[in-house]
């Protein structure tokens, strides 16, 4: 098996684990658990088996840290800045549509695309444009048909809280792909994912101390449960991005598993949650597809 073969199954399989973590931010939002504490316990999981079974600790003991004092920050702040958008995801869903917010928000991967393009100088062809262009239209059409009442949606529409999410999600997807960029970096101490984690977990710990806001039996059940997904899902995110860095491939990373998500999350709420979109939400929904199809032609 060819390294590009296996980072597009790790990536494709990270589409799957990160609609089964739209699932439970779904069930988080629609149920009324208390949303910062069921976040400390999933990224306290998280964090803790990343530590365990991620990091190579004899690389770390020893230094082997290639530009540490770089990458340590940056992936500190993309854990924040990504979990500040999960928190504005839940938010939303609970005052509209899963499909809708879920969509919206997920619609961010075409933030790294364009920084790539400005910043490394990547070369999208014209159906990579005209991809970005058709994911930019369905958050545009979410956006409209978000500006008439729908029944069952508080009166603050939901779309204004997934479009802070969506911008939010981007900028920690941009900085999440930037280390990929370095030449001939690697990441020797598999921090990624524990530094990220650790982030996160620190802001949202520091943010239920402010707001006294601590985990109960139904968060904890939650969280420990989602935490498996997040750590899968990151493992294979990453694992894939450096498999697909080898071939120059890494504008393709999120496309992919976005567009496996997106699908994957609108039949769950379709099937499962019985949730309609509507003419409208479906325009949106296979615009959206086709441009994520589009950027990873």
């Amino acid at each position: 098996m060819t390294d590009a073969l296996l980072g597009v199954l790790l990536i494709v399989a990270t589409g799957l684990i990160w609609a089964v973590i739209g699932a439970f931010f779904s069930h988080v939002a629609q149920r009324g658990l208390k949303v910062l504490a069921f976040g400390m316990v999933m990224t306290l999981c998280v964090s803790f088996l990343a530590w365990s079974l991620l990091c190579h600790w004899p690389a770390v003991l020893h230094g082997g840290l290639p530009r540490a004092r770089d990458f340590v920050p940056l992936m500190a702040l993309a854990g924040i800045l990504n979990w500040s958008g999960m928190l504005l995801i839940m938010a939303a869903m609970r005052r509209g549509h899963q499909a809708g917010s879920w969509t919206v928000s997920q619609s961010a991967m075409v933030v790294p695309f364009l920084a790539g393009i400005v910043f490394w100088h990547d070369r999208p062809t014209t159906l990579n444009m005209t991809g970005a262009v058709l994911i930019l239209l369905a958050v545009v059409v979410f956006g409209l048909r978000s500006a008439r009442h729908e029944p069952g949606s508080q009166a603050r529409p939901w779309f204004h809280i997934a479009l802070m999410a969506f911008c939010i999600i981007g900028v920690s997807q941009t900085f999440c792909t930037i280390p990929s960029h370095w030449a001939g970096w690697s990441d020797a101490g598999g921090l990624r994912v524990p530094v990220f984690t650790s982030a996160a977990l620190a802001f949202l710990a520091t943010a239920c101390a402010i707001r006294r806001e601590w985990p109960g039996r139904r968060e904890v059940v939650a969280g420990s449960l989602c935490s498996l997904a997040g750590l899968a899902g990151n493992y294979t995110f990453f694992a894939g991005m450096d498999l697909m860095a080898t071939r120059h491939l890494v504008a393709l990373v999120y496309p992919t598993a976005i567009g496996v998500c997106m699908t994957a999350f609108v039949l769950y709420t379709r099937f499962w949650g019985k949730e309609r979109l509507g003419w409208g939400g479906l325009a949106a929904l296979g615009l959206g597809v086709a441009g994520v199809a589009l950027l990873a032609v």
